[in-house]
């Protein structure tokens, strides 16, 4: 009988229960959803408008270079604008990459407070949207460090300070 007392939760309860888990806070996963939609509408929009209109740029003035005599100098003038336009998409590229990276970590922070505070049973603490972002804010701001007299993790506020 201890034996089964000790089983390991099966993958399907660990899926049911994490679909089951924005119908406990509707209100918080809705403005969790919510951003994480607003978040990829603003990545694809910054994806549309900074870098492909310079990727194009790009193939239409390779595609005119393949028409152009070596010898010219529309030839030389194409390769720089090349070079130009390549630089210009490395530099917006990685803008953008930074970008990406801070708006995915963010969203991610949210989501799992989201899902630990709704878990948990934090309702009443973290019913609402602007109380979870304080939540993760402090949280942020005050990560755990290790206390010298031992190895385990306590709550520390002067971490970064």
């Amino acid at each position: 009988m201890a034996a089964s007392q000790n089983k390991a939760p099966s993958f399907f309860n660990f899926l049911k229960e994490g679909l089951l888990l924005p119908s406990r806070n509707r209100r918080l996963f809705t403005a969790v959803f919510a951003l994480i939609l607003v978040s990829t509408v603003l990545l694809v929009l910054a994806n549309d408008l900074a870098i492909q209109p310079l990727a194009d740029e790009i193939q239409l003035a390779i595609k005119a270079l393949n028409t152009t005599e070596p010898g010219s100098p529309d030839y030389a003038k194409l390769l720089q604008d090349i070079q130009n336009d390549t630089k210009e998409v490395l530099l917006v590229g990685a803008g953008y990459l930074l970008f990406v990276v801070v708006v995915g970590s963010a969203v991610r922070v949210v989501v799992l407070f989201a899902a630990v505070s709704t878990y948990s049973g934090e309702q009443r603490a973290t019913t609402t949207f602007g109380a979870l972002l304080g939540q993760a804010k402090a949280q942020i701001k005050a990560p755990c460090s290790r206390s010298p007299s031992s190895t385990s993790w306590r709550p520390s506020t002067s971490c970064f300070w």
